[in-house]
């Protein structure tokens, strides 16, 4: 009988191994990106209703003119000035546009006035204003 070279040789086990651990991922969302803002070349201001708010403001200084009600009045700034200041001050502390364009336009009425006459409408000087002093 002959011997086979293979005959020594055991047949072959499979040993079976440790299978991995599992690995558990929780997976968040991507943050959405955020838009940039952007930022025009443009100026701003315009559009219809700001020469509307400038025309609310010379209605209020015509109003307080015509009626010659007593507002306390800063020296050189006369009625429309003081409008005019009061309304800045009024528009800045509440963030109002309107009532900051009104305060341009009673700015522009009594800038007017002391073009034309040297003196502002309701001033505590008199007559003769700044053309008075000089």
């Amino acid at each position: 009988m002959a011997k086979s070279k293979t005959a020594h040789l055991a047949p072959y086990q499979f040993q079976p191994r440790a299978s991995a651990p599992v690995i558990i991922r929780e997976r968040v969302a991507a943050a959405k990106p955020k838009k940039q803002k952007r930022h025009s070349r443009r100026g701003h201001g315009g559009g219809a209703g700001e020469p509307i708010q400038m025309s609310i403001g010379g209605f209020l200084v015509g109003i307080l003119d015509k009626q010659g009600t007593n507002i306390p009045t800063v020296p050189m700034l006369g009625r429309a000035g003081t409008l005019a200041l009061g309304l800045h001050f009024l528009g800045r502390q509440f963030k109002s546009k309107m009532v900051n364009n009104a305060a341009l336009a009673a700015a522009a009425i009594a800038g007017y006035e002391l073009g034309r006459d040297g003196s502002i409408s309701g001033s505590v000087l008199g007559g003769g204003g700044v053309a008075a002093q000089v």
